[in-house]
């Protein structure tokens, strides 16, 4: 026997004569191996009433096993004599009455005048109310693609297929479809011994496909799977029979909920299911998740056989309505037994949301979509989450805004700017939402008053949704107020708390962080970031805890502690897992920087290559930006000066006010690493140049952000070897100002002849350092479109440089034959 040792163990002990007798009941359902595993067990007398319906045929069988006549009208005493003559040295007989269950009352009525002359055993689908109950369920399943052949129902098809294919073992390639073809027939030794025998026509792979016709092809010698399903559905009465046809709706189990609404009386429902509990049709289960709540699931071919009586009545309306109503309920206290419903939901829903999609129907469609929400959100995968949104989008209906605004937080579809302001603008439950997404709409644009006006304005509406203080306080610390940010998160945080909201609360403490870093507090945002951590682990939000995870890695990078690896390691574990392939380009890169840190060139190089290649296949800009710069900084410093300059470039195209400083960095890097080559070249001017390019990029760093540090700390080495110069001068990119160190800034925003001409310098400056800029360009610059005979022109020039000069820039223009420039050395930065 492959398993069953348990089961066999109470069989034994039940058998044990303690007072005289004992009855045992073995239970499943057709095809779990009931009759082959007392066999194993028992040594008796055997009985087969697999066709026997009432008493007379019960006694009829009982009295041809132990070969007395059959006399008269049926007389179980007559049996129960006959039993205890046959009682021996080791006590009474032992009885088997096999297969049943058609006459069941029959046999629990004859129990009483037996037991005493004999130890019984039944074998049987319906539960008795007699005796010690044994079930015997589906053999152990797979828990992952490479235990396929070594669980239990494993063992027996490898076994069974050795008997038509002598010798047979799987290739690793097959053993996720052995996985799924076990898992599809529930373990069940019967199922599992006809598919086994198939091989030897079909390969797994063709047997996982035919399985759609599993009635047709499990049949052999051993028996039919049809058959045994048959049997087992002619011992249902009308009303059971209706019930398993509307419960084979649900693929993935249901509740007691779902049982009560499709009877409409609960004392029914409960009444009802027991019936189908007894009759090894539905087996109930407790969640791990669900403390003191029992679920049920209807074995896979009951519900294929149930399929084919009738068209199954939909239950999508009724389901996707209540895992909405759940979902409102996925953020505060209940989050964590809330969440488990919704996932043990999951595969219903998915089968409401494709059949409100495929019929237009949008009211089903939201609220299967939004009922998915959360679980999508916290355990992937998170590509899915996107689909089913933009879909359910598509679709409309009655709840369209609120798909559409939790499409837009979920970044399954571009913010439409009409329509946020319609909602925005209206009074209604979901205004609050819409002023939200239009402040974070503001904010990508760089337009903050604007932003932080309407988040504030969200927070006015609803001051009890930890949510607006959470987006408040984000668009203040991206508006360059982190202070201010602090004390609303600090509001939002107690609103989290105050609610029982803890994935909020985990949210908040994460951005909290990440502010104590940029406010120097590194201690502070370690711990309250492993708090975030800790409290997204403990309700499940796997996604969310590899996020912060991240901000942790971070932390330890610019730190310089050793956990770095570590942590973007088992971030990405996290992301791979809920299927998150936007981050998994971060925590790669995250990776390449630890190994860079740590000397180990070409870990690092792979951990970028990596990195960069997930990174283009997405379009979240600032992502990609920081990756990037990652991956250039790391080429510019090892050699790779052309890639280091193409990944600028990419970053430059996904440049935001949030990963300008990352790019400057890089930019940085890219520059001494220019200059060491020039040095190496013995090309003293270049060294020199890329040197005060380098350090211009590198001043100023007060105001960046953690991913820029981290390029900043990686480059320390090197810019204390290549002893960077300060910036001699700082000016607007449009030259409309400029500031040289320790002096006020001197504008030229009224001065616009003089801007021009500063602008051609720097222009000149930056494209290529030591070139003279002619007078005839100076005046084209300074005055574009007039006619200006040469010396006219001269004229102004002069008097444009010499006004330049007299203002702050006298020592850094320099006249050179017939031109000017800014002098070569001179360390600028433009900003």
């Amino acid at each position: 026997m492959i398993g069953r040792a348990e089961e066999a163990a109470r069989i034994r002990a039940g058998l044990t004569p303690s007072e005289g007798t004992a009855v045992v009941a073995v239970v499943g359902p057709g095809g779990s191996g009931k009759s082959r595993l007392v066999r194993e067990v028992v040594d008796g007398l055997w009985c087969d009433l697999s066709v026997v319906s009432d008493l007379r045929g019960v006694v009829d069988a009982v009295a041809a096993t132990l070969g007395i006549p059959v006399e008269g009208d049926a007389d179980p005493e007559r049996i129960g004599r006959a039993l205890s003559g046959r009682a021996g040295a080791d006590g009474p007989v032992i009885l088997v009455l096999d297969a049943c269950e058609r006459a069941i009352d029959a046999v629990v009525a004859c129990v009483p005048r037996w037991r005493g002359a004999a130890r019984l055993v039944l074998t049987t689908r319906v539960r008795p109310p007699v005796g010690l109950l044994v079930e015997v369920g589906p053999l152990g399943l797979p828990r992952t693609h490479a235990d396929a052949v070594t669980c239990e129902a494993g063992q027996l098809f490898v076994e069974r297929a050795r008997a038509v294919r002598p010798g047979w073992t799987p290739e690793p390639d097959e053993l996720p479809a052995i996985a799924e073809v076990l898992r599809r027939l529930d373990g069940l030794p019967l199922a599992v011994g006809l598919a086994a025998a198939r091989l030897r026509i079909l390969g797994t792979h063709q047997l996982l496909e035919h399985l759609t016709e599993r009635f047709r092809l499990l049949s052999g010698a051993e028996g039919s799977l049809q058959a045994v399903l048959q049997a087992s559905w002619d011992l249902l009465d009308p009303e059971e029979r209706a019930l398993v046809e509307r419960l084979a709706w649900f693929r993935s189990g249901f509740e007691l909920a779902a049982v009560e609404a499709l009877v409409g009386d609960p004392f029914t429902a409960v009444d009802l299911l027991q019936r189908l509990v007894d009759h090894s049709l539905v087996r109930a289960w407790e969640p791990p998740g669900l403390h003191g709540v029992l679920w049920y699931r209807m074995y896979e071919s009951v519900r294929e056989f149930a399929h084919r009586q009738s068209d199954v009545p939909s239950c999508a309306a009724w389901l996707a309505e209540r895992g909405y109503a759940l979902a409102s309920r996925s953020r505060g206290p209940e989050m964590v037994p809330v969440l488990e419903q919704l996932a043990l939901w999951r595969a219903d829903l998915e089968a409401a949301f494709e059949e409100g999609r495929a019929h237009g129907d949008g009211e089903l469609a939201g609220h299967a979509a939004l009922a998915l929400d959360p679980v999508l959100k916290t355990r992937g995968p998170v590509r899915r989450r996107r689909e089913v949104l933009r879909q359910a989008v598509e679709v409309g209906g009655p709840l369209a805004d609120e798909v559409f605004l939790t499409a837009i937080d979920a970044r399954a579809v571009p913010p439409d700017v009409a329509r946020l302001e319609r909602i925005a603008g209206a009074e209604g439950p979901v205004q609050p939402w819409g002023l939200r997404a239009l402040g974070r709409d503001h904010g990508d644009r760089c337009d903050y008053p604007k932003a932080v006006a309407l988040a504030a304005e969200a927070v006015r509406l609803q001051p009890q949704e930890a949510r607006n203080h959470a987006v408040h306080a984000e668009l203040l610390h991206e508006s360059g107020r982190p202070l201010d940010a602090v004390v609303v998160y600090q509001k939002g945080l107690e609103v989290a708390k105050a609610k029982g909201e803890k994935r909020y609360e985990a949210g908040i403490l994460g951005f909290l962080g990440i502010l104590d870093q940029e406010l120097g507090r590194g201690h502070e945002a370690r711990a309250v970031t492993r708090e975030a951590v800790d409290i997204l682990r403990s309700i499940g939000d796997d996604r969310g805890a590899a996020l912060y995870t991240i901000t942790l890695g971070e932390l330890a990078l610019e730190g310089g502690s050793g956990e770095a690896r570590a942590c973007f390691e088992q971030a990405l574990v996290g992301l791979v897992a809920v299927g998150e392939q936007r981050w998994q380009a971060f925590a790669r890169a995250g990776i390449g920087m630890a190994e860079a840190y740590a000397g180990h060139v070409e870990a690092a190089r792979a951990a970028f290559l990596e990195a960069v290649a997930r990174a283009r296949e997405y379009d979240e800009a600032t992502l990609c930006a920081v990756v990037f710069c990652w991956a250039a900084s790391f080429e510019a410093l090892h050699g790779g000066l052309v890639t280091a300059a193409r990944l600028v470039e990419e970053a430059r195209g996904g440049d935001t006010p949030r990963t300008t400083a990352s790019l400057r960095a890089a930019t940085a890097a890219l520059e001494i690493g220019r200059a060491l080559e020039a040095k190496a070249a013995g090309d003293d001017v270049g060294w020199a140049l890329h040197r005060s390019a380098a350090a211009s990029l590198l001043s100023h760093q007060e105001g960046w952000r953690t991913e820029a540090r981290v390029i900043g700390r990686l480059l320390e080495p090197l810019v204390r070897d290549a002893a960077l110069r300060e910036v001699d001068l700082t000016c607007a990119v449009d030259a409309s100002w400029f500031e040289r160190p320790g002096e006020e800034r001197v504008s030229l925003a009224t001065r616009a002849a003089n801007r021009r001409v500063l602008a051609r310098l720097l222009e000149a400056r930056r494209t290529a350092p030591g070139t003279v800029v002619e007078v005839s360009d100076l005046v084209e610059a300074g005055w574009p479109g007039e006619r200006i005979v040469p010396s006219a022109g001269a004229s102004r020039v002069y008097t444009a440089i010499a006004t330049l000069r007299r203002i702050g820039l006298k020592d850094l223009i320099q006249k050179k034959g017939k031109g000017y420039l800014l002098r070569p050395d001179v360390v600028v930065v433009r900003v």
